[in-house]
């Protein structure tokens, strides 16, 4: 009688291949909405001589651009260059270490920099919007000192890591570290959306917008991931179990498109401050400017 708990080979290979391939094609759709949102942003604020956050959210693009590079590369090697069967592009991903919900240690360190650059932008928003709390941005900071060590543990394992047997210090260190800045984003998108909501009166609209500033789709994902990564520890599950490979499966759908997400939300909430910053001044638009964003005359208010 065989047992069902256990996967089949035919099992693993189905599942490796389809859900890195399925999760770079999420990548992609999201990389290019994140590039149309940073360029938009990314105009507006150098308008607006804000130079340092645009600085930021260059490097943030950057960095995807190099993720992105990276899991084209490993795609195009396991799927087209050496993918004669399944199994020859399900080895290839092993290899490369895109399986079991991985990525490569050097494009890890990427996505670290990555989730660790939106957290350090949250932190920033909030101390701004919370009238430069103190005792909440020092809080917020430690955590974040404490992210940004686990982070580098996972990036670049040390010794004891990688003789480790049964993998139980990596998966704890990697637990940590996702715990850590999910944590970090749940207080801080609680409170962002919180203080975006106070005092108006809310609607499908602002309760959607509410959302957005306070970086909860990010949040949500960090959340997910923290769970996805108990239920991965060997003590759980071991490598064999069927439900195993389905944490696996679904953790790689959230890790590969993971920096594009971080990029986006920075971009998306820097975009809308950008906008809130420019309708707050006392300037109009003639109606020709807007249409085809030629002959730009700043026309004060009343004189129009």
């Amino acid at each position: 009688m065989s047992d069902f708990s256990s996967p089949s080979i035919e099992n693993i290979v189905a599942a490796t291949t389809s859900s890195n391939l399925n999760g770079f094609i999420l990548e992609v759709f999201l990389c290019g909405l994140y590039c149309v949102v940073f360029a938009h942003a990314a105009w507006r604020l150098f308008h607006q001589r804000k130079w340092i956050l645009v600085a930021f959210l260059t490097i943030q693009w950057m960095i995807s651009i190099v993720v992105l590079a990276l899991d084209w590369f490993a795609t195009n090697l396991a799927y087209l260059r050496r993918g004669d069967t399944a199994f020859d592009t399900a080895q290839t991903l092993y290899y490369l270490g895109f399986y079991a919900g991985k990525v490569p240690v050097v494009e890890w360190a990427f996505v670290t920099i990555q989730i660790l650059l939106c957290n350090g932008f949250l932190i920033w928003r909030c101390h701004v919007q919370s009238g430069k709390n103190i005792v909440l941005t020092i809080i917020l900071s430690l955590v974040f000192v404490a992210s940004i060590v686990l982070g580098f543990i996972t990036a670049f394992p040390t010794k004891k890591m990688k003789d480790d047997t049964y993998g139980t210090l990596p998966a704890s260190i990697y637990l940590a570290f996702v715990a850590s800045s999910a944590g970090i984003t749940l207080v801080m998108s609680s409170l962002l959306v919180r203080w975006t909501v106070r005092g108006k009166r809310l609607s499908v609209k602002s309760f959607l917008l509410a959302l957005v500033d306070g970086a909860v789709p990010f949040s949500e994902v960090m959340i997910f991931l923290a769970f996805l990564a108990v239920v991965s520890l060997p003590s759980i599950y071991n490598s064999g179990h069927i439900r195993k490979l389905l944490v696996d499966e679904v953790t790689v759908y959230l890790q590969l498109p993971l920096p594009q997400l971080a990029g986006l939300t920075t971009a998306i909430i820097s975009l809308r401050e950008a906008r809130k910053g420019l309708s707050s001044q006392d300037i109009s638009e003639p109606a020709y400017s807007q249409m085809t964003f030629t002959r730009t005359i700043l026309v004060p208010k009343g004189q129009e």
